[in-house]
């Protein structure tokens, strides 16, 4: 199936928080009905009677005629074509769990910017893994965005992702205004481990500023986040994409700068002296970076990359690491993996004066005057170097003038050559 998306398609808002309702002030601007699953009966009440979210952006007002709020969730997906899922991730499966009515023929969008504990998936792969949904019909939307901007109508920019271009713009277009500016991509992967990975790097953020770190430091931490995303991301999941896009690093840079991001509230708790527990038992929303930073732990034990900032992260959430002190051993490996593993010719250069300091190869400039003498350069399978005239034995300090004659096929070559062939990597 193609599963494309017609401009008529109804859309139905699963979430009643922030950015459930932000995003569902901007659908009533262009939809002229939208479905909206809430189950807190306050607010329930309060958006049927007042068009008003008493508990989250009450600064809002909706338009009561384009609303039509509901606790029944079967019924508001089943009346919707594109059904946006809008709940924290740590929320999701419970508020799912009361789903009987197939998505099979529904176009299913996250707005969450984070993974779903336990299962260690992002949310498009949790709906592809138990909802039996294909890529096909499954989408994103994110940027740098925090709800309280959206819903006082400063201007923000959103990507949508979808596997088909098409079906993108058609979802822009239901989201399109004067203050929200859209841009398109099909890279699924990318965007949404962008959007789990700088929720950790904002709780790093904020942990270095409870602990008193200046500006300075905050552009080296940001910087390295970013290409430590990036890392991940290209390690992880090769594919042609620009990181320093908007939806990645501008969701980066906001998350970690703005008064509004709750990761960084959660890690400035934790720098000002606040254990993990009461830091997360102060906060009134959920930091999606706690979860995150445990399920990426997981995740990339089966990449592999090397991670410093969100295995710091790790360290101080789940194993009680002091937080200063994982902050100032941070410190002595950001310069480190900021030139050894972003820059392949750094990475190459590092590497052989590595292997040099080890005794494992000679220097270029020792490999370049050993191929100008004229040694014993028998060609060997794999180790490269031309044939040249054989060594006279019997000089003076030959280590192996005792030893079987060097000319092709005579003796062990093995026993005759213990020295490094111009060309090899090993020692033999």
């Amino acid at each position: 199936m193609d599963h494309k998306i017609g401009s008529g398609a109804r859309c139905a808002m699963i979430g009643y928080r922030r950015q459930g309702t932000a995003l569902a002030k901007v659908l009533t601007e262009n939809e002229p009905s939208i479905g909206w699953y809430v189950r807190n009966p306050e607010v329930l009440e309060s958006l049927r009677d007042k068009g008003r979210n008493p508990r989250y952006l009450s600064n809002v007002r909706f338009d009561r005629t384009r609303i039509n709020p509901s606790d029944d969730l079967d019924r508001v997906v089943s009346e919707a074509d594109i059904v946006i899922l809008a709940s924290p991730s740590a929320y999701l499966k419970k508020t799912l769990e009361t789903l009987t009515v197939p998505l099979k023929e529904k176009f299913v969008i996250s707005a969450i910017k984070g993974i779903v504990p336990d299962d260690y998936t992002t949310v498009v792969e949790y709906m592809h893994d138990h909802y039996d949904l294909s890529f096909k019909q499954l989408g994103i939307i994110t940027g740098p965005s925090h709800a309280e901007e959206v819903s006082l109508e400063r201007l923000s920019y959103l990507t949508v992702g979808c596997t088909d271009p098409e079906n993108s713009h058609t979802i822009g277009h239901k989201f399109a205004t004067e203050y929200i500016k859209l841009s398109y991509s099909t890279d699924l992967y990318g965007i949404e481990y962008a959007t789990i990975l700088k929720n950790i790097y904002a709780v790093a953020v904020g942990m270095a500023v409870g602990l008193g770190y200046g500006d300075n430091f905050l552009a080296v931490l940001i910087s390295n986040s970013a290409m430590e995303m990036a890392r991940f991301l290209r390690e992880s999941y090769p594919d042609q994409r620009e990181t320093r896009a908007s939806a990645y690093l501008g969701d980066l840079l906001v998350t970690c700068y703005s008064v509004y991001s709750r990761n960084r509230k959660l890690g400035l708790l934790i720098g000002h002296g606040c254990t993990v527990r009461d830091a997360l038992d102060e906060m009134t929303q959920v930091a999606e970076g706690y979860f995150a930073a445990d399920c990426i732990r997981h995740i990339n034990a089966r990449h592999k990359v090397q991670m410093p900032i969100a295995d710091m992260v790790y360290e101080v959430l789940y194993k009680g690491v002091p937080v200063r002190e994982a902050m100032q051993e941070l410190t002595t490996k950001l310069i480190q993996h900021q030139y050894t593993h972003e820059n392949p010719v750094v990475r190459s250069h590092s590497r052989r004066c590595r292997n040099h300091r080890e005794g494992k190869i000679r220097s270029p400039a020792r490999q370049r005057a050993a191929a100008q003498r004229p040694r014993c350069r028998q060609r060997f399978p794999g180790l490269g170097g031309a044939p040249l005239r054989p060594r006279r034995r019997g000089v003076a300090g030959d280590r192996n003038r005792s030893r079987p004659s060097a000319r092709p096929g005579g003796g062990d070559p093995l026993h005759r050559h213990r020295r490094i062939l111009p060309g090899c990597t090993r020692r033999l």
